[in-house]
Formats: C-alpha cells, structure tokens, sequence
C-alpha cells in the first residue's frame, strides 16, 4: 500500500514492552488490535508520526503532539521504535515512564529512502537519532551490496551489534555534547567506484549542509543520495 493510500488513516499502539536499548536510545514495541491494517511500506527508513501526551502543566501545548519516529522493526499487528533520550523532550519524557498497556496514536506514515535498484554500493551517514533506520537498513541490504556506515554517538556505550551487523564496515564516531558533524564526514567521504547511493540523516542543519555538498560541489544526481533533517538544533 502506498503513501497516498495511507493518508487520513490512523492507529493505536498499545505498548508491549519498553526497554533501555543503550544509555541513549530506548526502545519502545507496541501491537494490538489497534494496528490492524497497517502494512510497511517496504522502506526500511519508514517513518510514522506518533502522538505523545503533552503533560497538562505545560501552557499552550495542544495535548497529544504529534513527532516523527523510524520504525526499528514491523510485523503483523507489531512495530518498534527507537526513542532518544535527551532533557525536555517530549517523546523523551513520555519513553521513561511508558509502560504495558499504554496507547500511541499513529497518524501519518511516509519514507525518504530512494535508492536506484542499479545503485552498486551504499554510504549511510547519520546521529544517534538516525540509528533505528540505519540499523534496518543494514538489516535488509548489507548482505546485497557494499555498505558503509558512519553513526555518531554521544556514549560509547551506544554502540550496537546487529546480528546483519557483520555485513557491513560501520564506524562508531564518539562526539558527547559537541554540534554534529555528519556535513564534516560527508565533505571528507571517499567515494567508491561507480555509482553508488549516500543517505544522510540527522541534524537539520547539517543534513542541509550535507546536501548542498552532495549536489553543488560533487554534482552528483539527485537520485544518488538522500539528506533528511531528524531535528533542529535549539528546539
């Protein structure tokens, strides 16, 4: 089923299990009655928008505000996702008191993910609110074409190991409390031979940097990379 097909629909996730995932990312499963019907878009960067509570002390915040979220994983009835955590945040706050049997609206459904099928290599370049997506990335295609992956993390203890993780050469960049550097690696990339595909997903700023790079100095085609804006920087 396609984006369009999908808009104006809604579902509810009931929550399953909460688990600390790494000290920066927990992961949230939900499933449940409330998510029949709903089927992957066959990206494995899909995204959903997921209403969290807003708390009812906070003033002029319509409750339930809606925030973008990759999905780990998604079966029948069940999907996964990875929530960051960071001070103040929304969906960071609703993750460490979640609990079974509380709800999630979900409200749109769409992904960015546009790799040819000749594509003959790929570089994924992203924060830690880009490891969900990278990891099913990893999951669904390392073992079918050369992967590379540059993750930034804010804790060595961030790092994972998926078990497709072997299938590709990922570097862990350490970077606590200091802006992004995703443009910086992507201005320094050594392109492979042939034509490949890059995804770079982060920081709004530095996505767009990455992008103008991408476009303007390498001129490469449209079609031969993606650069998505996770957050804003001061929000």
């Amino acid at each position: 089923m396609g984006e369009a097909a999908l808009r104006g629909q809604t579902w509810d996730g009931e929550v399953h299990k909460v688990e600390q995932q790494s000290p920066s990312l927990v992961r949230v499963e939900l499933g449940g009655d409330g998510l029949e019907g709903f089927r992957s878009l066959g990206a494995p960067d899909e995204a959903c928008v997921f209403e969290f509570p807003v708390p009812a002390a906070a003033p002029g915040l319509v409750p339930n505000a809606g925030r973008w979220y990759s999905l780990h994983e998604v079966g029948p009835n069940s999907m996964a996702l990875g929530i960051v955590q960071h001070p103040g945040g929304l969906a960071s706050n609703w993750a460490s008191k979640a609990k079974a049997g509380d709800t999630l609206r979900i409200t749109r459904h769409k992904s960015w993910f546009r790799r040819p099928a000749a594509a003959a290599w790929q570089i994924l370049l992203g924060d830690i609110t880009a490891v969900p997506a990278i990891a099913r990335i990893i999951t669904e295609s390392a073992h079918l074409l050369p992967t590379r992956a540059v993750i930034e993390i804010p804790d060595a203890g961030d790092q994972q190991d998926w078990p497709a993780a072997r299938a590709a050469d990922i570097e862990w960049m350490l970077n606590p409390q200091a802006p992004s550097r995703l443009s910086d690696l992507v201005r320094n990339l050594e392109l492979p031979p042939g034509d490949g595909y890059i995804y770079v997903a982060g920081e709004v700023a530095e996505t767009r940097a990455a992008r103008k790079f991408l476009s303007r100095d390498l001129k490469l085609p449209n079609d031969s990379f993606g650069a998505v804006g996770y957050w804003r920087r001061g929000t």
